[in-house]
């Protein structure tokens, strides 16, 4: 029985890197970007063990062909979607900017986070603080 029970086990972890890696998502302010490279710098704020939130910075690289979507609020009524919903127009990777409010949806590969998709999120309706 223990045998059977180790083989099982063996078998279950020869198995784990075929299941496929789960998606993740990284959502913060963009810090710095190098198009020249694809990569960017987000800060993130996570939970900590006090009462003020820590900021995390993560390095992304954008995967080639990676989507790239400007999220806007509509104040059309939609057929698809309840008013004041979102709708979604594509945005060049070059168009990023710092201060943008991103989602990263992506994955880690060899201990980096490759980014497949990208939503940003501005506020166009506030009045700006530069004259």
């Amino acid at each position: 029985m223990r045998r059977l029970l180790l083989a099982l086990s063996i078998v279950s972890l020869w198995m784990l890197p075929l299941a496929g890696v789960a998606e993740e998502r990284y959502s913060g302010q963009i810090l710095s970007i190098d198009h020249s490279g694809s990569t960017l710098v987000l800060e993130e704020m996570t939970a900590s063990r006090s009462e003020a939130p820590a900021a995390i910075r993560r390095t992304i690289v954008m995967a080639p062909g990676a989507s790239v979507q400007l999220l806007r609020r509509s104040n059309e009524p939609m057929r698809a979607a309840w008013p004041g919903g979102f709708s979604a127009t594509t945005l060049a990777l070059g168009d990023l900017q710092p201060g943008d409010y991103v989602t990263v949806v992506g994955e880690e590969r060899q201990g980096r986070i490759v980014a497949t998709g990208l939503q940003v999120s501005r506020d166009d309706s506030s009045p700006s603080a530069s004259p």
